[in-house]
């Protein structure tokens, strides 16, 4: 009897995606350095083109124990003494997975009690039994649908379960080509409406009886003209003070600086005399002096030497 089962929850395996391992490092290697780090690792297959097997990624599909142990390889940073690596969960492209036994869709070859059946032919064996070759026998026949040309595992067989969608650009194309397929629903003309609307009667006004010449009231239907017209916009009210001249500008005058007071003169000319009498290098050579004596001795010797200038600031006499 033929039959299939699926895994328990807790039967399930943990898949997840390493990416950044080189091409040229062995699974083995892998699984050997995830094992060093304590993770519960049970396979390690390197992944490849969808159309050329023999053209090998830098992915590695790598099956754990579905366990908090098995989730901390999300958090691992190095896998042989690499960096750079990054572990996601696997895509799903919407591809119901096909059993490698049987080859009908739906379940896995783990839980698959079927007959086995080969993907290449229409014998009664399984695909690692089958000795045919494209060279001996021509092209492969299809155990699902019977015809020749395709394998089992070809997704454009008519037995092979459509791709299931899931983007939101799909669903979206697909609701804009049901709108456009949909008859278009005019919206029904009012102009019936509108003309078979009689008008809303007009409330009746009595004018004010108006004295004519012989003193009788003379009634008129149409009522006088205003005054003045209440839309149009008054003119602007001029203030007086807008009104007014501008008072003329006359040119004034600049103000003249102060004189300086005779004081300042005076201290000024004291100043200018007594720097053309006293020479001003001459005093602070003297000084210079009197810092770098170190007796009395020195002291006199450099007031000797410079007598001269102490004779003029000594006769120097304010004017």
């Amino acid at each position: 009897m033929s039959f299939h089962t699926y895994a328990l929850a807790e039967e399930r395996n943990l898949r997840v995606v390493v990416r950044g391992l080189p091409k040229e490092l062995e699974t083995e290697h892998i699984l050997s350095d995830l094992k060093s780090q304590n993770l519960p690792v049970r396979e390690v297959h390197r992944m490849h083109h969808p159309t050329d097997k023999k053209r090998y990624l830098d992915l590695c599909l790598v099956i754990l124990d579905l366990s908090p142990e098995g989730k901390e390889i999300y958090n691992i940073r190095r896998i042989c003494n690499l960096t750079g690596i990054t572990v996601e969960a696997p895509r799903n492209r919407g591809i119901v997975g096909q059993c490698h036994r049987c080859q009908l869709y739906g379940h896995s070859a783990k839980n698959c009690y079927a007959k086995p059946r080969c993907v290449k032919c229409l014998g009664d064996h399984g695909t690692p039994e089958c000795t045919r070759t494209p060279e001996s026998e021509g092209p492969p026949s299809c155990v699902l649908c019977g015809e020749a040309g395709h394998p089992a595992n070809y997704r454009g067989c008519t037995k092979a379960p459509r791709r299931k969608w899931r983007g939101g650009a799909n669903r979206r194309g697909r609701a804009a080509s049901a709108s456009r397929s949909r008859p278009r629903q005019h919206a029904p003309s009012l102009a019936p409406i509108l003309v078979s609307q009689p008008a809303p009667p007009q409330p009746h006004t009595k004018p004010a009886p108006a004295k004519g010449s012989s003193g009788q009231g003379v009634s008129s239907s149409v009522p006088s003209a205003p005054a003045s017209n209440a839309w149009v916009k008054p003119p602007a009210i001029v203030s007086a003070a807008a009104s007014r001249p501008a008072p003329s500008l006359q040119a004034q005058k600049p103000k003249l600086a102060p004189q300086a007071s005779s004081t300042f003169a005076a201290d000024f000319s004291l100043v200018c005399s007594f720097f053309n009498n006293i020479n001003v290098a001459e005093v602070s050579s003297l000084a210079r002096k009197l810092r770098e004596a170190k007796s009395a001795q020195d002291k006199l010797n450099a007031t000797i030497e410079h007598i001269n200038l102490i004779d003029a600031i000594g006769s120097f006499q304010c004017a």
